[in-house]
């Protein structure tokens, strides 16, 4: 537990990392556009690099996409390690299994793709765009494989959990069919239709609105599918008794440390932070933003060759 500590910190002063480097050239023009003291922070915020010559953005792009390359394990060992801590626990049946850490990772990624279009969609809307036909259709395909994985590797570790027949097994085995049951049906039922759905938009080749529409759907059910997988695991497992012998029975409060008024704050905090994050650094590619880019550029270029004329004339 204390291990994952370290794990989260270093994915953070990563991702940090990856921001800044992705977004230097806008904080470089917005230090320029702006006014007062939010110039001051974006100033700032460039930590004293502001060149934003070719050359400079060429090698941005590259530290940014080392630091990427760095990221997938950093991210593996995120979302896995979750799943190690479950897995490792011989004393609970429904937790002790080796695939539990590809199960956490893989259903992370499948979450976090719909999460993706979920909000690209929305975002969207709200800014009165088209969602780009190329970046739907690969997040359509990257949807699908992660999904069709998933489902396999889930699939195996409930046939595995039968076939050893260990001791226990037989609480489980009551623990899906009363407890988690509406949990286990949520999370096969929704994503056994959302496969469905994205392998015939594979098959017909979907575009358009059409794509559009439907992949919010899917996105949206295997969103709700991997919250389902998540409660049927973590609650789950402490409603079986240590004994093995029997069931406990959860019933979820409104007020308390561990409420659901404090479950839907946590849930909330992230996309409060998303937002003031796209104020503070848009990532729109919009004409705005360049048509002030282009500005700012422009202004440094007439502020050097003023400069250099001076020079020039005194010379002289």
């Amino acid at each position: 537990m204390a291990a994952f500590g370290y794990v989260a910190g270093f994915y953070v002063c990563l991702l940090l990392l990856e921001v800044w480097f992705a977004f230097r050239e806008d904080m470089v023009a917005m230090s320029k556009t702006k006014h007062g003291f939010m110039a001051k922070v974006y100033k700032v915020m460039t930590l004293g690099s502001d060149d934003v010559s070719p050359a400079a953005l060429a090698l941005d792009h590259k530290i940014a996409r080392i630091l990427a390359m760095i990221g997938i394990p950093g991210a593996c060992g995120l979302h896995g390690y979750v799943g190690f801590v479950f897995g490792s626990l011989k004393t609970r049946e429904w937790w002790s299994s080796d695939l539990m850490p590809i199960i956490f990772l893989l259903s992370a990624v499948v979450s976090g793709v719909g999460l993706l279009i979920v909000l690209y969609v929305i975002t969207s809307i709200y800014r009165k765009v088209t969602p780009d036909n190329n970046a739907m259709v690969g997040l359509k395909q990257v949807l699908w494989a992660s999904l069709c994985v998933v489902l396999v590797i889930e699939g195996l570790e409930l046939l595995e959990i039968v076939y050893k027949a260990r001791e226990g097994v037989d609480a489980v085995m009551a623990l899906i069919a009363g407890p988690i049951w509406i949990g286990m049906s949520i999370q096969w039922g929704l994503s056994v239709v959302a496969l469905v759905i994205l392998s015939a938009m594979m098959v017909l080749k979907t575009e358009g609105r059409k794509l559009v529409i439907w992949l919010f759907v899917c996105a949206f059910a295997l969103m709700v599918a991997v919250l389902a997988m998540r409660w049927n695991v973590v609650i789950g497992g402490q409603e079986l008794s240590k004994t093995m012998k029997g069931l406990l029975t959860y019933y979820p409060t409104f007020w308390g440390r561990e409420s659901l008024l404090t479950v839907i704050i946590l849930f909330s905090c992230p996309f409060i932070t998303l937002y003031f994050a796209t104020q503070f650094l848009p990532p729109w590619d919009d004409k705005k933003a360049h048509a002030a880019h282009a500005r700012a550029l422009q202004a440094k270029q007439a502020h050097y060759l003023k400069t250099t004329h001076t020079n020039v004339v005194e010379q002289h």
